[in-house]
């Protein structure tokens, strides 16, 4: 598996050079056409490794429900980041892989209900869930590079 949560911290320093040079007003832009920005890419995908993994192994969940509950799968930003919030979704970017790879080597996903994801692949397994997390991100990461063409 250790292979897999190096991917998945590639992808992250990627997703977060993404937003180095930026102003905190173009972060927040949502170009014409989009739903969303690129600081709810980030989040979202922070987000979406507690609900592919911590949720369904019944483990709590390692980010606060407020983040949750704003950029889960279907939400839209409604409101504006502030640099505060950018700060701390650069710090959980890595701090919530450091705790996942913690907390799949001390052994905490004993159960795992299975689901299906949006695109169709099957999870059965935390280690399917795990694998998953890079191939979600780097979607997310493909679809903030074609916002930030859009913000040039």
């Amino acid at each position: 598996m250790e292979s897999h949560f190096e991917t998945l911290r590639l992808v992250r320093r990627s997703l977060i050079n993404l937003l180095e040079g930026h102003s905190l007003a173009t972060l927040n832009h949502i170009p014409s056409g989009y739903n969303n920005n690129l600081v709810w890419n980030l989040a979202h995908v922070l987000v979406s490794q507690q609900l592919l993994v911590y949720r369904p192994a019944k483990v709590p969940m390692r980010i606060d429900d407020a983040l949750i509950e704003k950029y889960r799968r279907g939400t839209r930003p409604d409101s504006k980041a502030t640099n505060a919030e950018i700060e701390q979704l650069r710090q959980l970017a890595w701090s919530t892989i450091d705790m996942l790879e913690v907390d799949y080597a001390a052994g905490r996903f004993t159960e795992f209900e299975p689901f299906q994801t949006g695109i169709g692949i099957k999870i059965a397994t935390v280690e399917d869930a795990i694998k998953f997390l890079p191939i979600h991100e780097a979607m997310h990461y493909g679809y903030s590079i074609a916002l930030k063409r859009m913000l040039s």
